[in-house]
């Protein structure tokens, strides 16, 4: 995934950066999950492991909003 160094707040954040933020970081995810899950169940199984961020739960000290949102989706992704 990435932070990007232009990723702020809900105010000064552009839109740009956010949809990059998400497509790489959430969409990135739930690609993996889209594909890799029928792969692994025509191989008789398997594991699927994302890896998020504490921010996506407790928030960050520093304002990077898109990132802290990616990263809250990535657990809720992963949790259903």
């Amino acid at each position: 995934g990435i932070m990007h160094s232009e990723d702020d707040n809900a105010v000064t954040t552009e839109e740009k950066i956010w949809d990059l933020t998400m497509d790489i970081n959430v969409k990135g995810v739930f690609f993996g999950c889209k594909y890799g899950i029928p792969a692994m169940l025509r191989a008789g199984g398997g594991s699927i492991i994302n890896t998020a961020s504490f921010v996506g739960t407790l928030g960050a000290a520093t304002p990077q909003l898109a990132y802290t949102t990616s990263k809250g989706a990535v657990l809720s992704l992963t949790r259903e």
